[in-house]
């Protein structure tokens, strides 16, 4: 896998991931190349989410990688991030960064960001939400 992008970019799409996402059980990204796009997803076993970012990107792949890591290194860099096969280059600066193949780990389409913003936006009954979040909430001993 190899693709390029703006740090910018990539960085506010990882904060929103992380921002989003119970970091209990927050633990891989699955990132997809797909044409021109680079699809962000994260799961927190339940529900994933997806950011989809324009990038330039030369074959369609999916890999997983280790949120933490990722996220801390891209937030460290600054300007073009050429990534390739885990190898993290920006300006001067080179990284490794261990990765997996996608080996059929689940990620459910649930609710998603797109960049560009022209999907139409999620929307549900607030009472439902609340309902489940109460049941939730009731189950758990801890939180």
């Amino acid at each position: 896998m190899k693709f390029n992008i703006q740090q910018t970019e990539l960085n506010t799409a990882l904060q929103h991931l992380v921002r989003n996402t119970d970091n209990k059980f927050f633990a891989d990204i699955k990132i997809t190349t797909i044409g021109s796009k680079l699809i962000l997803q994260a799961t927190n076993g339940e529900v994933s989410m997806e950011y989809r970012l324009q990038a330039d990107t030369t074959n369609t792949d999916t890999i997983l990688i280790n949120a933490r890591k990722f996220t801390d290194i891209v937030s460290r860099l600054s300007g073009d991030i050429t990534f390739d096969d885990g190898v993290i280059k920006a300006g001067k600066s080179k990284l490794k960064i261990d990765l997996n193949r996608d080996e059929g780990y689940q990620f459910i389409n649930k609710a998603y960001f797109d960049h560009n913003f022209k999907e139409e936006p999620i929307t549900f009954d607030i009472k439902e939400l609340q309902t489940g979040i109460k049941n939730r909430l009731f189950a758990c001993d801890t939180l």
